[in-house]
């Protein structure tokens, strides 16, 4: 009842100059929820780089850059990855509004 959520929404954030330059990732849709006493929880799913990205003569646009997260979870973040990096968050860019 007393909670308030806010979502945002960020897809294909990436770019190819922060796919070769970036180390943390953000996976999916960051949220920030106030609870009914005003406590906030951030949820974040931060990966980190796991390898070198791997790049396309014939498609230039097109990258992979291999991530961990945890203990046994690992994937690749691409052109089309649900994703954003660390410094695109708008996480960030609210919580600098607020200052």
């Amino acid at each position: 009842m007393g909670q308030d959520t806010i979502y945002l929404e960020v897809r294909n954030v990436v770019t190819k100059e922060d796919a070769l330059t970036e180390n943390e990732f953000h996976l999916g849709t960051c949220s920030s929820i106030t609870g009914p006493r005003g406590g906030v929880t951030i949820r974040r799913y931060v990966a980190r780089r796991n390898g070198k990205t791997k790049t396309w003569k014939r498609q230039p646009e097109k990258f992979q850059v291999p991530y961990r997260y945890g203990l046994y979870e690992h994937g690749y973040i691409t052109s089309w990855s649900d994703a954003h990096c660390e410094k695109d968050c708008p996480l960030n860019r609210e919580e600098e509004s607020h200052d």
